[in-house]
């Protein structure tokens, strides 16, 4: 791993397409073996606790590390890996593996933004953004100017060339129910009390970076109003190399905007650290069916903090230690697949369409020649899956205000996607989905074509697809502990994917599939 204080200038990203599968697949060169693991006693009925107990393990993981968090590459990554892997174990699947993935790092260790005007000079709090280019150790140091929410007009009414941008990061003001909505669980009639900014993902943020390349800035200082209050961190997004660049929270944006509008000012931001080649884990593991080669996919990812992503691994170990420990067989094999990298630079499932140019990615970050051949297990696997589902995000709502997020009683707006024919959903995995909803009371539950998350690779392929995700206002920052997590809602969410895919397993493939699909929009 190769430490910069100055990264090269780079083109802009472009789209580039694969993502292989099919081929003579058989069991034995993929899975071999699928020998059983060591039985275990059947524990009695799984409880919120539990699950919430899981939850809170992997959030210790990354509250102890460097970051806060479990960042892809690091130490506290590959320990989660570890855990979940002797979950399973536990539990009693077959052939449980940790699957190397190699990835893209980039691990600050210092970041700063220090504000001068007036002959006064102050450091304000920050937070680095993943992947954007390093700076000298001294920092860079501009003019700042203020551009709004970054469109085109912002920026055509000041030159920005040479200096340090300031935008605001807002959301565009929609919910994601896009497309038909087949089904909603309200029974309370609360989704109606939404607050508007709980919505995502933000829109602006990669337009205004971009903008601000284009125009000749030297910097770019995001204002983090998509979450509010006095997160400055915004975790998520990976920028595209040409700029340093640092977030900071909306109460010291709104300080800073108004600083702006009186005198001019001038910063210095730094962000230094390394980059290079890393290791993430994808884990996998299996329940041997009467039908072995054909399988069922539950999966979810495990990087992150707390409702993202530990509430939906935990659910998911739920759903295996369930079908584990049961004493039924499915009719075919059950997969679960914890995948690694959700947040890093990464090819965790193989090549897909949004990743950037291998060479681009190759050069910058130093990269072994070869890594980029990399192809998972899952994508394999693919031509044989009959099924897959999708568990993130076991959210609670918080209402806000002021600029002040609280916890409420109510579980944050349950999205589900199913996948279907033009014109409306399966109706085997619809029926499957709104009976498991009923079932276990699964309010604020909407169901749609409406795709986001992390099992997108699955429809984009004609896989017959369930996806669950709720909100979490404090998503990809430090704030998103164990406490944002629905505990109250865990065990059903685990109850509601066993019953969803016992129908799967039911079902004939052909009857799944999705013939003529709906034209979807994903995140």
């Amino acid at each position: 791993m190769k430490k910069s204080s100055q990264d090269e200038q780079v083109t802009p990203l472009t789209r580039r397409e694969v993502l292989a599968g099919g081929g003579a697949l058989t069991l034995a060169t993929l899975v071999p073996a699928l020998t059983s693991a060591a039985p275990v006693a059947t524990p009695g009925p799984l409880s919120n606790e539990e699950v919430f107990g899981w939850v809170e393990d992997l959030y210790g993981l990354g509250r102890r590390d460097r970051y806060g968090y479990r960042m892809p590459g690091t130490k506290s990554d590959h320990e989660a890996a570890h855990y979940l892997a002797d979950k399973l174990r536990q539990f009693g699947l077959s052939d449980v593996r940790l699957e190397p993935v190699p990835i893209a790092v980039a691990f600050p260790d210092r970041w700063s933004l220090r504000l001068r005007a007036g002959g006064h000079a102050e450091e304000l709090p920050c937070s680095f953004v993943r992947y954007c280019r390093y700076t000298p150790e001294e920092g860079v140091s501009a003019e700042m100017v203020y551009v709004g929410k970054g469109a085109p007009a912002d920026f055509d009414r000041v030159d920005v060339r040479g200096k340090i941008v300031v935008v605001d990061m807002l959301v565009g003001g929609i919910m994601p129910t896009e497309g038909p909505t087949y089904f909603t669980y309200d029974p309370d009639d609360t989704i109606k009390l939404e607050d508007g900014k709980a919505k995502w993902p933000p829109i602006n943020h990669d337009s205004s970076f971009q903008a601000a390349v284009a125009r000749g800035a030297v910097g770019w200082i995001g204002i983090v109003e998509i979450i509010g209050d006095d997160t400055n961190q915004y975790l998520h997004w990976f920028v595209r190399y040409e700029l340093p660049a640092l977030t900071i929270s909306s109460r010291d944006g709104r300080r800073l905007r108004e600083l702006l509008s009186k005198e001019r000012a001038e910063v210095t931001i730094t962000v230094t650290g390394t980059r290079g080649q890393g290791t993430s884990y994808n884990v996998y593991g299996f329940i041997p069916g009467k039908r072995s080669e054909e399988y069922i996919v539950v999966k979810t990812h495990h990087d992150g903090w707390a409702t993202n992503e530990a509430s939906g691994s935990a659910v998911t170990l739920g759903v295996a230690r369930n079908f584990a420990t049961s004493g039924e067989k499915p009719e075919r094999t059950l997969m679960f697949f914890f995948r690694a990298s959700h947040f890093g630079v990464g090819w965790s499932m193989g090549r897909t369409p949004s990743d950037p140019p291998v060479e681009e990615t190759t050069a910058l970050f130093g990269l072994k020649p070869g890594w980029e051949k990399f192809q998972s297990l899952a994508a394999r696997l693919m031509p044989r899956t009959v099924a897959a589902n999708n568990i993130e995000m076991v959210g609670r709502q918080y209402h806000l205000s002021g600029d002040v997020w609280h916890p409420t009683a109510l579980p944050a707006v349950r999205y589900w996607g199913v996948t279907g024919p033009q014109g409306g959903a399966n109706p085997i995995l619809l029926n499957a989905v709104r009976t498991a909803i009923g079932s276990h009371r699964l309010r604020r539950s909407i169901v749609s074509n409406f795709f986001i998350g992390d099992g997108m690779d699955y429809p984009r392929n004609g896989i017959p697809f369930v996806n669950f995700i709720s909100h979490n206002i404090f998503q990809f920052s430090n704030k998103d502990t164990p406490e944002t997590v629905m505990k109250e809602d865990l065990a059903a969410a685990v109850a509601a994917f066993v019953d969803i895919v016992r129908a799967e397993d039911a079902a004939a493939a052909a009857q799944l599939q999705p013939a003529g699909m709906v034209p979807i929009k994903f995140y």
